[in-house]
C-alpha cells in the first residue's frame, strides 16, 4: 500500500514538473521576439559614422537572441514526450510572429550598407553571427520536431524553412 502511494506521489511530482517547464518553454519563447525586435531596430538604424560602435550592437543582439534560442532548446530537451496541440499551436504562433521581424532584420543588412561601409573583418563578425544564428535555427528545429505533436510539424517545418530562407538572404549579402 505504501509503494502505491509512493508511485501516485512520484507520478504528481513528475507532473508538476512536467508543467513548470512547459510553462518555462513557453516563457523563454516569448522572450525571443523582444530580442529580434530590438536586433531589427539596431540594424535599421545603422550609421556608417558610428560602424563600429553599431557593429558591435548587432553583434551583442544577435548574441542575445542566440542565448535566447539555446535556453529555449535546454527547456524544450527538458520536457518529457511531445506537448498537446493546443500548447504546440500557441508556441507556433509564437515563431509565426517571429518570421516577417528575422525577413525585415535580414534584408534590413542590405538596404543599410552595413557590409560596405564595416571592412572585412566587420563582415566576417557579421557572417558568422548570422551563420550561427542559422545554426541555432537547426538546433531548434531539430528539438521541435521531437517535442510538437505529429500533426503539427509539416507547420513547424515551414516556419523552419521561412527563418532558414530569410538567414541565407543575410548570407548570399556577405558573399
Amino acid at each position: 500500500m505504501q509503494l502505491k502511494s509512493l508511485f501516485f506521489f512520484a507520478s504528481i511530482i513528475s507532473i508538476a514538473l512536467a508543467t513548470t517547464n512547459l510553462q518555462d518553454l513557453l516563457d523563454d519563447i516569448s522572450k525571443i521576439g523582444p530580442k529580434v525586435i530590438a536586433l531589427h531596430n539596431i540594424i535599421t538604424s545603422f550609421q556608417t559614422e558610428r560602424r563600429i560602435t553599431d557593429l558591435y550592437a548587432i553583434h551583442s543582439q544577435v548574441n542575445e537572441v542566440i542565448d535566447m534560442v539555446e535556453k529555449s532548446i535546454e527547456t524544450a530537451k527538458g520536457l518529457d514526450g511531445r506537448v498537446e496541440t493546443e500548447t504546440a499551436q500557441d508556441i507556433l504562433d509564437s515563431f509565426r510572429e517571429l518570421v516577417p521581424l528575422v525577413q525585415a532584420a535580414c534584408k534590413a543588412i542590405n538596404v543599410q550598407d552595413i557590409l560596405i561601409s564595416v571592412g572585412q573583418q566587420g563582415v566576417a563578425v557579421a557572417k558568422l553571427d548570422v551563420l550561427y544564428m542559422k545554426q541555432t535555427i537547426l538546433e531548434l528545429e531539430d528539438v521541435a520536431f521531437s517535442r510538437v505533436p505529429l500533426d503539427c510539424i509539416e507547420e513547424a517545418r515551414g516556419l523552419g524553412d521561412e527563418i532558414k530562407a530569410a538567414l541565407d538572404v543575410a548570407v548570399v549579402a556577405f558573399d
